[in-house]
């Protein structure tokens, strides 16, 4: 690792592990571990983890290191109002932007999906599932709205991913779900019909966030 970029790819580096469920929620991080582990010095691992924090991903313990971080309901709440706020004005903004080569670009997206919820190829449907969320913020051209929601996604896969663990049989359900629901939403913006595009985010994300909070209840029973 190069020295400039070693809190970066370290930073990129424990991210990938988080997402992937390799550190899980509540799991402490020793900074001195993760040093010794890639042959580097404790700074650029805190600077890494100091960044994991500010993003929603680490908890910091006040003097007593970092834990991966844990969500309440009451986070899962306020993560998905600020989402649904977010996407409901990214999905204005595109529509405004909108033109037939993003038209195509988001149809040829959606055509991966029933392949991969055939396959069951889960860490690809995830990913699939994201960059449309992401296509659109793009495509709202505007950069700080793209930045918070980036932000928020990583939080949101965490949150998505330790649900579809603890309930493995819903995930089916909720692939073909997603299909659906991220159709209608390109047909709104395919027709320039923006209250309807809309309303398609909205559900989209209340439906998903009750989702979750189901399982997370169910389990903590």
């Amino acid at each position: 690792m190069k020295k400039k970029k070693l809190p970066t790819e370290i930073y990129l580096l424990l991210r990938s592990r988080i997402l992937g469920f390799k550190l899980l929620p509540g799991v402490k991080i020793s900074d001195k571990a993760i040093a010794e582990e890639l042959g580097v010095s404790r700074t650029p691992v805190r600077e890494a983890l100091i960044r994991l924090v500010s993003h929603g991903l680490v908890t910091s313990l006040h003097n007593r290191g970092f834990t991966v971080r844990e969500f309440s309901i009451k986070d899962v709440k306020d993560i998905y109002t600020l989402r649904e706020a977010l996407e409901v004005l990214a999905v204005r903004l595109a529509i405004e932007n909108i033109d037939e080569r993003k038209i195509e670009k988001i149809q040829k997206h959606l055509t991966a999906y029933p392949r991969l919820i055939a396959s069951r190829n889960r860490q690809h449907f995830n990913q699939t599932d994201e960059e449309f969320h992401m296509m659109i913020a793009r495509f709202s051209d505007n950069k700080p709205l793209e930045k918070q929601l980036n932000s928020l996604h990583d939080q949101l896969a965490v949150l998505r991913r330790h649900a579809h663990l603890l309930s493995e049989h819903i995930r089916d359900a909720y692939e073909e779900e997603t299909y659906i629901q991220h159709n209608a939403i390109f047909e709104c913006m395919a027709d320039r019909n923006e209250s309807a595009a809309v309303d398609a985010v909205s559900k989209h994300v209340r439906e998903s966030m009750k989702d979750v909070i189901n399982v997370l209840t169910k389990n903590s029973k």
